[in-house]
């Protein structure tokens, strides 16, 4: 079965070139896999972010992933429970949810992201301060209150 680039599809190969070049880093060659899914990902300060679109499913939002990283077992009991609690108490529409990736451990936190109008600038201004908030979830495996509510309240600024 093969896959033709939509008008929404090329935003994506658009944004992935732009973002690539607004980072300093060569654009990776886009495939659609066999579901039709098209992704790329760009390690920024030692965080990794993804950002895949299936333009069958939902041509219209691409999904980001920031990886925020792994839990020492001892500590991954409470530091779940608080992802969980953060899921839960944000009010904010259009944000993201943490998750645990089941075959790597790690946290994950996913947002769905609105291509039609996206650019490379806003979703570098909306990244950033992402990216400072899995820095200080690795140092502790916990996000104060009032960095959970910005970072969430950030993401829904991207939506």
């Amino acid at each position: 079965m093969s896959f033709e680039r939509s008008a929404i599809t090329l935003s994506l190969h658009t944004l992935c070139d732009e973002f690539c070049a607004l980072l300093g880093a060569p654009p990776p060659e886009l495939a659609a896999d066999r579901a039709g899914v098209v992704a790329f990902s760009v390690e920024v300060d030692d965080v990794l972010i993804t950002l895949t679109h299936d333009a069958i499913a939902h041509p219209e939002h691409a999904l980001i992933f920031v990886f925020f990283g792994s839990v020492p077992p001892e500590r991954e009991l409470a530091a779940l429970r608080e992802l969980m609690h953060a899921n839960l108490l944000v009010r904010t529409p259009n944000t993201g949810a943490f998750s645990r990736d089941p075959q790597t451990g790690r946290i994950v936190l996913r947002h769905v992201y609105a291509l039609r109008g996206a650019s490379a600038q806003g979703l570098w201004a909306g990244l950033q301060p992402v990216i400072e908030s899995v820095h200080e979830w690795r140092k502790t495996f916990f996000l104060e209150s009032r960095l959970t509510a910005a970072l969430f309240a950030n993401l829904a600024q991207l939506a």
